[in-house]
């Protein structure tokens, strides 16, 4: 008999339980159990003792496989019950329940798109009234949040978009008019006395008395927070008249956009008084020539920032023309107008300082570019932005001889080692930033060109820094850039002492794979022990 001694009362475990010895003459047993002979006297004693023995063994298994099963359930039982409940107490502590209210409300502001400019976030944002964005639905997770969202973060409330179209209700705009304004005092109520970014389309495709009054209303409780107001966007349109507005009721207006209306109409006017006004931007559009919406003759001394988009180079000459003390310029998308010939009329703009120019359209539109860079002279120009093909080069080229400005900061998209080419006769060039999508030649020349390896001329003594920005598409697999930007940087230090050649920085911004090998890359420390600083960031 096997003795169970010591055996776990649970499970009826035991270190001494042992199977029987079972004999290894098997095809003996196989022959008993296939005839009717009998055993030895020695056999029929074996099998005997091997029976009981083996008996009580399989007893005590058959008891242990009860027992377990037995815990098992409980087992099981007591992990269905707990479960659930463990999970409950673990989504009581989870560590978004203790993130301080400053910490939620920087994650609030990223929701809801604030990190992006004014004019992209209003591109994509919901009308401010619709309860199903947020801010608003961040109100509705818990009484936290939304203790938080009401008092906590006035700058979320900050950014206004009101859409008539999208608020009013053909069958009962009457019965909306008191909803909606409730909706917009709570709103300015939340943001406190912190500035506001306004965007107003109050267009709409109805014209009767209620929607009129429905225009009216609205109109009148924006304005009554107008002396807040630092960015305009003003889209459909429709103007701001001097009717029922007292003179200090735009103190704070720094900046407006136009966005010119879809269809044909009249001009609009935009008769105030905004003493801090410094920035306008216009975006038009394929009926927008002549601009219908342009700034009125109060602010000619004021601007001192313009963006213009998609209008003929004829319309962007006659705006600029009325600001003398315009210092920065952004000019983009131009279409196609009645100035296919080149103006022999040059604009002088004695104070602009930045120039940006972004001709994405087909290539069929660049002479409208072409033209207007033929029709300016910037002196006192230190920053020229070109994101174009390399077709208007020698208008580029063109414009700094004319201009004979000294150019500081450059910054390139497509084509770029044609502009860079073109634009190195400017020693006191200190920053050149290359951007978009470059096949692994172009970069190889933009390199050459900025490091004089293709001439003798003398690499630009002041250049402090150099950032390329490759775009996620670019396939730079076999194209070993850090190798050659080794071989340029070391040619730039042979002639660093005898010219005085400043130290340099490098910035790259590529995909993944890319900026992992550039990180790996044997000849980085090389590169670093030069003095030149090489900052990798993978996108």
């Amino acid at each position: 008999m096997v003795n169970y001694e010591s055996e776990c009362p649970q499970c009826g475990y035991s270190s001494k339980t042992k199977l029987p010895p079972i004999s290894s003459n098997s095809p003996r047993i196989a022959e008993l159990c296939r005839t009717n002979n009998r055993p030895t006297p020695e056999e029929e004693k074996e099998l005997r003792s091997f029976v009981e023995e083996g008996q009580s063994v399989l007893n005590h298994v058959e008891t242990r496989i009860a027992l377990m099963k037995a815990s098992l359930q409980a087992l099981e039982n007591a992990r269905d019950l707990l479960r659930p409940v463990v999970m409950q107490y673990k989504a009581s502590l989870n560590p978004i329940r203790r993130l301080p209210s400053d910490i939620l409300g920087h994650i609030f502001f990223y929701g809801v798109g604030y990190d992006k400019d004014p004019e992209e976030y209003f591109d994509f944002a919901s009308q401010s009234l619709d309860l199903n964005s947020p801010p608003w639905v961040y109100g509705r997770v818990c009484h936290r949040w939304k203790d938080i969202i009401h008092n906590d973060t006035p700058f979320l409330w900050t950014r206004v978009k009101i859409e008539l179209c999208k608020i009013q209700t053909k069958a009962s705009s009457n019965l909306r008019i008191p909803l909606t304004l409730s909706l917009m005092s709570i709103y300015f109520r939340r943001s406190k006395a912190l500035p506001l970014i306004i965007y107003l389309d109050m267009s709409s495709d109805e014209s009767s008395l209620s929607v009129s009054n429905h225009i009216i209303y609205i109109s009148n409780l924006i304005l009554t927070h107008s002396w807040r107001w630092e960015l305009l966007v003003l889209s459909g349109g429709q103007g701001i008249g001097p009717a029922a507005i007292s003179e200090d009721a735009f103190s704070s207006l720094e900046r407006i956009e136009i966005r010119e209306s879809n269809s044909p109409s009249t001009s609009s006017s935009l008769d105030i008084v905004a003493p801090k006004l410094r920035a306008w931007s216009t975006v038009g559009n394929t009926w927008s020539n002549p601009v219908k919406t342009m700034p009125p003759s109060s602010f000619y001394h004021q601007i001192t920032e313009y963006s213009i988009s998609a209008v003929a180079s004829s319309e962007v000459l006659k705006a600029i023309s009325q600001l003398p003390n315009l210092r920065k310029l952004s000019v983009r998308c131009l279409l196609v107008g009645d100035d296919s010939q080149r103006s022999k009329v040059v604009l002088y703009l004695p104070k602009l300082e930045e120039f940006s120019i972004e001709q994405r359209n087909p290539l069929a539109l660049y002479p409208a570019l072409v033209v207007l860079l033929d029709s300016l002279s910037c002196p006192a120009l230190i920053r020229l932005t070109v994101i174009a093909s390399g077709i208007v080069s020698d208008a580029v080229k063109r414009f700094e001889e004319r201009s004979n400005f000294q150019l500081q900061h450059l910054v390139v998209g497509k084509d770029a080692e044609k502009f860079v080419k073109g634009l190195l006769s400017s020693l006191v060039l200190r920053r050149i930033l290359i951007r978009g999508d470059h096949s692994p030649s172009s970069v190889l020349l933009v390199l050459h060109e900025i490091f004089g390896m293709y001439s003798h001329k003398t690499p630009l003594p002041n250049l402090r820094e150099l950032q390329f920005h490759w775009n996620p598409s670019l396939a730079l697999v076999d194209f070993d850039i850090m190798g050659t930007l080794y071989f340029c940087v070391h040619s730039r230090m042979k002639c660093s002492n005898a010219l005085g050649v400043k130290p340099l920085s490098v910035f790259i911004t590529a995909p993944d794979e890319q900026a992992r090998r550039m990180l790996s890359h044997p000849q980085l420390r090389d590169i670093h022990s030069m003095g030149v600083t090489v900052d990798i960031i993978a996108i």
